[in-house]
């Protein structure tokens, strides 16, 4: 009886290795499947790790040449507003030497009538001096 419970029990403990050992195979292949899984999401983490790497690469290249343009558009501003400057200074000479213009002009227009009302007097009213 002892020998038929143990053979019993064998044959149980087989039952058992078989089962287990088919459950290994299974997690053997899930563990494969899973590791395979594993090693293409890696891969595509390292692929989007270095697509952000060269977004945040060139977002830093633009934010330096957003810098440099803000530079630039101050030098013009303040280029602009000097020039600005320049131009109204130049504006104001322009109109004073107008001004001046047109006074001598009046000028010459009243010497060009004091040297035709000269050209006309006769030789005896300048000789008496008349004017």
């Amino acid at each position: 009886s002892k020998l038929g419970s143990f053979k019993q029990k064998l044959t149980i403990a087989l039952e058992e290795l078989a089962t287990f050992t088919q459950e290994n195979i299974n997690l053997v292949n899930t563990i494969t499947d899973l590791e395979i899984e594993k090693n293409s999401q890696q891969a595509k983490i390292t692929e989007q790790n270095k697509a952000i790497k060269l977004l945040l690469d060139k977002t830093k290249e633009l934010e330096k040449q957003n810098e440099n343009q803000k530079s630039e558009i101050e030098t013009l501003t303040i280029e602009k507003q000097n020039a600005e400057k320049s131009i109204m200074q130049l504006q104001k000479t322009v109109q004073s030497l107008k001004k001046t213009i047109s006074e001598l002009e009046t000028t010459t227009k009243q010497t060009d009538q004091e040297i035709n009302r000269l050209r006309n007097l006769k030789w005896h009213q300048k000789l008496l001096g008349q004017k």
